[in-house]
């Protein structure tokens, strides 16, 4: 599991970007949900050619606003138009947005629905313990990506997680099995062990040398610190390829069994580059697999903006570009790519963040605004693809 060393995976994670993948996709754009059937329109004017009739909770991306803000830019099946804002919620970039976890205490912990209606379009049902990525709320609802599925659930069936939880290799050694202790002392009775290799989610940030850790089946408690790694946090998204469906395999060659088809703009972590050909992915549901790396799109990751004022662009120039965001320090960005001279890095923000949505809702700040997933404050701009 040493390979698993979180420095070694950052920048193994980096380099792929340098080997042919293609710019990051569905993972860093910003979407949105109606909360009703809305017509979407060729102009933002309600008296323009009618695009296209979305039905009620449907998912479009967004690419900007109108000048008044009244109306989302909106990407459909269908093609580009504008409806009404307030016809939407907005959700969430998933890699910057809020876990939780399932936490009912009952046998029938909580379900996903398609549409939030309770028994209707019924699409998994989740155990406690799940963790999942709240995209969304409405009313009492939230929208919530899990590995069984996406979808809407009872809100209050949900947990957040603390601040910095993230999963984590459980790394021994010679050690077969980690103890897992009811207090955060190896004198208290245990929980369970778990095997070296197997993944769990820290609780928040470790205090002393202990750290709460949630489990598959939703129990808690506490273990050493020093004995995990943590997972990366860097992702690529699945796209479809010429000939096939993206897919997982249980080994990096292509006469290996496939463990899954995964739909487009699935994410799955990125771990290294096996070869010009491969990249080690984990996957919640299937562990740790391999992917065809043009099926996939580049990796992505987090960063945070060190700067108080800073300015994000829709290019990378000061003089040609107009400004979309004016960001306060400590703001959360999805890294996507470089500029050609690496002096600008493109990134995802939260549309929350956005200041000037009429010029577009992704942009490009300079290199050096960013401290990186580890609190590095010097990104290493050389490493990432060129995306423009």
């Amino acid at each position: 599991m040493k390979k698993h060393l979180l420095i070694l995976l950052v920048v193994l994670a980096l380099s792929l970007m340098s080997v042919g993948l293609a710019a990051a996709g569905d993972g860093t754009d910003l979407k949105a949900v109606s909360t009703g059937a809305v017509t979407v329109y060729a102009s933002p004017d309600m008296t323009s050619d009618v695009v296209t009739e979305l039905a009620a909770w449907s998912e479009v991306m967004i690419l900007g606003t109108d000048e008044t803000g009244a109306f989302l830019h909106v990407e459909t099946a269908d093609g580009a138009g504008y409806a009404p804002v307030d016809s939407f919620a907005v959700l969430n970039l998933p890699l910057l947005a809020p876990k939780v976890y399932v936490a009912t205490g009952s046998a029938g912990a909580t379900s996903l629905f398609a549409t939030p209606r309770l028994g209707v379009d019924f699409v998994t049902a989740l155990d406690d313990g799940t963790v999942g990525t709240v995209l969304g709320t409405w009313a009492e609802w939230a929208y919530v990506s899990t590995s069984a599925g996406t979808g809407w659930s009872i809100a209050t069936d949900w947990e957040a997680l603390p601040d910095g939880s993230q999963q984590a290799f459980v790394s021994l050694g010679s050690s077969p099995e980690l103890g897992v202790f009811v207090e955060a002392t190896v004198g208290s009775e245990l929980v369970t062990t778990v095997p070296d290799g197997s993944i769990v989610w820290l609780m928040g940030v470790a205090e002393d040398e202990f750290v709460e850790v949630l489990l598959d089946d939703g129990s808690m408690g506490y273990a050493i610190a020093s004995n995990f790694e943590m997972m990366p946090m860097t992702m690529i998204d699945a796209h479809p390829g010429s000939q096939s469906e993206a897919a997982l395999y249980d080994a990096p060659d292509f006469g290996a069994n496939v463990l899954t088809s995964l739909e487009v703009g699935t994410p799955v972590t990125y771990v290294a580059a096996v070869d010009d050909f491969w990249a080690e992915v984990y996957h919640p549901s299937y562990g740790t697999a391999y992917a065809l790396i043009e099926k996939f799109s580049g990796v992505y990751t987090t960063a945070t903006n060190v700067t108080e004022g800073a300015i994000v662009r829709s290019g990378p120039n000061d003089n040609l570009y107009n400004a979309i965001a004016v960001l306060p320090a400590g703001t959360p960005v999805i890294v996507k790519g470089v500029s050609e001279s690496g002096a600008w890095v493109e990134v995802s923000i939260p549309f929350d963040q956005v200041t000037y949505a009429y010029n577009g809702v992704s942009g490009w700040m300079r290199d050096f605004l960013f401290a990186d997933a580890l609190g590095n404050t010097d990104l290493d701009a050389s490493m990432l693809a060129v995306t423009e």
